[in-house]
């Protein structure tokens, strides 16, 4: 039992994922459930809640977390693989663009939670922790000096800085066809 849904995505073959809270779980259901289908365990996490979802090119799912901005991938295989952890309070946009993934955040910067955080609930099973993956955490006492909504992981396993806008927290990025992004702000809501 969750208590909330924060996030919905279908993949190629019709699966939908779901983002919950508050025990951090994605789960999915196969094509076309029956009504007494029950979904499946797809992810777990250490966080309260995992609030965004997406796909990258490979079709693995990306999902982000409050409680520490957590970035994860789940191939189609189930292994998971944390790529990103504390660079805000919580991943508000996940972007793929070939080889990079985009995510926007919001709030100040965190301490990670706990290191040994990721399962997968396929029959493989296979996992990955953050001491064998590229994790970025930065302390709590930078987040008061920069605030860096957008970021982007490339593949050498690296974050960095896409844009940032002082004193503003993004809640929503869209990626322009042309180039550029749409950022939504709580700034007297504000689209920059």
């Amino acid at each position: 039992d969750e208590t909330y849904i924060w996030d919905l995505k279908f993949d190629k073959e019709g699966g939908l994922f779901i983002a919950t809270g508050s025990s951090g779980r994605v789960y999915r259901l196969p094509p076309d459930p029956l009504m007494d289908t029950e979904a499946e365990l797809w992810l777990e996490t250490d966080c309260e809640h995992v609030n965004v979802l997406s796909f990258d090119g490979d079709g693995a799912l990306l999902a982000g977390t409050a409680d520490g901005a957590y970035l994860y991938r789940v191939s189609e295989a189930g292994e998971t693989e944390l790529l990103s952890s504390g660079m805000a309070s919580e991943i508000t946009g996940i972007h793929s663009q070939g080889e990079y993934i985009y995510f926007s955040t919001f709030g100040p910067a965190v301490n990670n939670l706990n290191d040994d955080v990721v399962s997968s609930s396929d029959t493989t099973s296979s996992s990955t922790s953050s001491s064998s993956s590229a994790s970025i955490t930065i302390n709590s006492s930078d987040a008061n000096n920069t605030h860096a909504p957008i970021y982007r992981y490339g593949p050498d396993g690296f974050v960095d800085t896409v844009i940032g806008f002082p004193d503003v927290n993004v809640y929503s990025v869209a990626a322009a066809e042309e180039g550029g992004w749409f950022v939504g702000s709580q700034s007297n809501g504000h689209l920059y």
